[in-house]
């Protein structure tokens, strides 16, 4: 979710104890200015049947990171070394090269981009939720 060089005790002025709360804090923020683009990208919202899969092309990935990061009170909020120190989905190299495709959600490396482990956790969290529900 962050760049390891974020983590560098060797910078000038680096304090790893603020930097670890702030971007904690930043984290959670995050989730919170991801969560309704991404609800209304994935149609978790609408009262649909609970099989539905639930899809988001890479173009609507790159959208809901777009408006998570141009938010004014996310980026007023936090420091711009924080917020920098995110791994962005638009810098990786994991986008499919027809971006309308759907979002491979299978995907567990190392270094995965913040805004696409906030997605698929959520997904995650549904599906758990629905099976939670039909065993009831």
């Amino acid at each position: 979710m962050f760049q390891s060089s974020a983590f560098d005790p060797e910078q000038p002025g680096f304090n790893p104890i603020h930097f670890e709360r702030a971007a904690r804090q930043a984290v959670v923020d995050l989730q919170r200015v991801v969560g309704a683009p991404a609800q209304r990208a994935l149609g978790l919202r609408r009262r649909s049947h609970p099989a539905a899969v639930r899809t988001m092309s890479w173009q609507a990935l790159l959208n809901v990171e777009e408006l998570a990061f141009s938010n004014a009170g996310f980026l007023n909020r936090h420091d711009p070394t924080v917020i920098d120190a995110f791994i962005r989905l638009r810098d990786s190299r994991m986008i499919a090269a027809d971006i309308e495709e759907a979002v491979d959600w299978k995907r567990d490396d190392d270094d995965l981009p913040a805004v696409y482990l906030i997605v698929k956790a959520m997904l995650e969290a549904e599906e758990a939720e629905t099976q939670r529900v039909e065993m009831d």
